[in-house]
């Protein structure tokens, strides 16, 4: 979206009109109607499943999608290897994961998601990212706390993590085990 492109002052990136998805082609985008308070044009989304667009009217858009994979290799000279990805797809997440198997194998880039969570999505991302050397990752007041499977249960809703290759630091130096802390989080049940 152009404008907030320019509302972020986003100088550095350049804007495509595609969307990200586990495949190339074609796909229906959902977007709320302008004028539902609630929730801003940034939600829109390919999940037809994500809980939020049960709640409002949207219209479907017929889009461009591609993969990270099919970018990575029309754009051989960029120097993928410094890059920072953010994947803020509204419930998509798995299929814009699916379709960057070869990108992050080969460039490791380090990936801030914003992860809708529920059960069968994180199960398959966490499993995904685990398989390709990524340890998935969580902000906390302490630090960055590296998180096992089974410590998603206390995050609800949409959450931001992050996805670091084990090839770029070193775990025992830079992050704390969630499960040495976990007394400290607030869990779903506080």
């Amino acid at each position: 979206n152009k404008l907030f492109h320019e509302a972020n002052r986003a100088t550095r990136q350049t804007l495509l009109a595609q969307g990200v998805s586990s495949e190339v082609g074609s796909s229906i985008m959902l977007v709320p109607e302008r004028g539902f308070t609630r929730f801003l044009i940034t939600s829109a989304t390919l999940d037809r499943d994500y809980a939020a667009h049960k709640l409002t009217n949207v219209k479907e858009r017929q889009i461009a999608i591609t993969t990270l994979d099919a970018f990575a290799a029309a754009h051989p000279l960029v120097p993928f290897h410094r890059t920072v990805v953010k994947i803020d797809v509204e419930g998509h997440e798995l299929k814009v994961l699916e379709g960057a198997g070869d990108f992050l194998a080969r460039w490791h880039p380090i990936v801030f998601i914003e992860i809708f969570l529920r059960p069968a999505n994180v199960s398959a991302i966490v499993s995904l990212v685990a398989a390709r050397g990524y340890r998935l990752m969580a902000f906390a007041d302490f630090g960055l706390v590296t998180l096992q499977p089974d410590d998603l249960i206390h995050f609800l809703g949409d959450r931001n993590f992050l996805l670091v290759h084990e090839s770029c630091c070193d775990p025992a130096r830079t992050v704390i085990n969630y499960a040495d802390v976990g007394q400290f989080w607030p869990t779903a049940a506080s």
